[in-house]
């Protein structure tokens, strides 16, 4: 061998540790960053992005209540009753309350969901008003038995009050049987 040839062998090693080195800085580096970047990501625990009223307004409370035996008494079709009793439990009058119902397929790829809004003037302090609604509950007619409508429907009643305060209530029911055993 000639003596050029040794020095680009001894070389060789030298530049693929250089390498090496470089490369596993830079991954150090960049896993370091990124480890940096997701914990300002994270929200510490005592931080609750759910809006609390009672840090918002003191005394103020809103609260929803489906009926439950009116829930059983539910059928697969169009203009079921559904009556909401909405209660202001904080020592504040409301001046406006909005109360929005939807009613959807627990096939989401298939249907959209329905609304319905209605809204309460002036709800007193440890006042409750029933408000009804008359809500579609019949199966997609356009579902098919590639994509059935779903076998459930989902009806979720909110009601939003100025000052961020607001209620949340579910229900889930099968499509076509009644609830009711009696």
């Amino acid at each position: 061998m000639s003596p050029g040839t040794r020095s680009y062998i001894r070389e060789f090693p030298r530049g693929a540790i250089g390498w090496v080195l470089a490369t596993l800085f830079t991954f150090v580096v960049v896993s370091l960053a990124f480890l940096v970047l997701a914990s300002f990501a994270n929200n510490p625990p005592e931080v609750s992005l759910i809006p609390n009223p009672s840090e918002n307004r003191p005394g103020a409370s809103l609260s929803l209540d489906l009926n439950e035996e009116e829930l059983s008494l539910l059928q697969p079709t169009a203009g079921q009753p559904l009556t909401v009793t909405l209660t202001n439990g904080g020592s504040e009058r409301l001046p406006s309350v909005s109360i929005i119902t939807e009613v959807s397929s627990e096939n989401t790829a298939r249907t959209l969901p329905v609304l319905y809004e209605e809204q309460i003037e002036d709800l007193a302090a440890g006042e409750s008003r029933q408000v009804g609604f008359e809500i579609d509950l019949s199966e997609n007619p356009e579902s098919s038995p590639d994509y059935p409508d779903g076998t459930r429907r989902i009806v979720a009643v909110r009601a939003i009050a100025p000052g961020g305060l607001s209620d949340f209530e579910t229900a889930i029911f099968p499509v076509g049987v009644n609830t009711d055993e009696g």
